[in-house]
């Protein structure tokens, strides 16, 4: 989407490591299920990455001419005034749940949601949206990464394997392309 919404130069050895992320993240993926099946969670993964993707399109233009701040607050304030007609019971429902349950909520959306999109924003705001997307490719690693250390989640050798594989293809969708050397003259 990048290179055709946003005629982002894309290199061969993006592309690659792209597929190698993929790869990576598959296996990981299927290292948690009981083999290759579609089902309809998986159509939901795929509307929402493709989703998060125009998200990315749609808000690099944006970028160019607001902060990374306001363009985060326009699109957090936009999405809470989009769920209103959903939530035609809040009121009622709020004032029965018990105060630590509403502090949670609001720790969730300014800490993990908000800062997440403000770091995102920032981020989007100084690399091509292609380029900041390959990282995302890092979150199912980081993701057992914090399970191990954090929950004693042990993972699996497929897990293991996948996350460096994934690892490894961020880093050479991401490489520079070497410059060539110039030959110096003995004179």
């Amino acid at each position: 989407m990048g290179f055709y919404f946003l005629k982002e130069k894309i290199r061969l050895n993006f592309i690659i490591g792209l597929l190698i992320s993929f790869f990576g993240v598959s296996l990981i993926a299927f290292s948690f299920s009981d083999g290759i099946a579609f089902q309809q969670g998986s159509a939901y993964i795929l509307i929402a990455a493709m989703a998060q993707a125009l998200y990315f399109i749609l808000q690099k233009p944006l970028l160019n001419r607001y902060k990374p701040m306001e363009v985060t607050c326009y699109c957090l304030w936009s999405g809470t005034i989009a769920m209103f007609p959903f939530g035609y019971s809040f009121f009622e429902k709020i004032s029965s749940v018990s105060p630590e349950y509403t502090l949670t909520v609001i720790y969730l959306g300014i800490f993990p949601a908000a800062m997440a999109y403000l770091c995102w924003a920032t981020v989007l705001s100084k690399v091509d949206a292609s380029k900041a997307a390959s990282f995302l490719y890092a979150v199912p690693v980081i993701v057992i990464l914090i399970g191990w250390i954090g929950l004693n989640e042990l993972p699996s050798a497929s897990s293991l394997i996948g996350g460096s594989i994934a690892i490894t293809g961020v880093m050479y969708a991401n490489m520079k392309k070497p410059h060539a050397v110039k030959k110096r003259s003995v004179i």
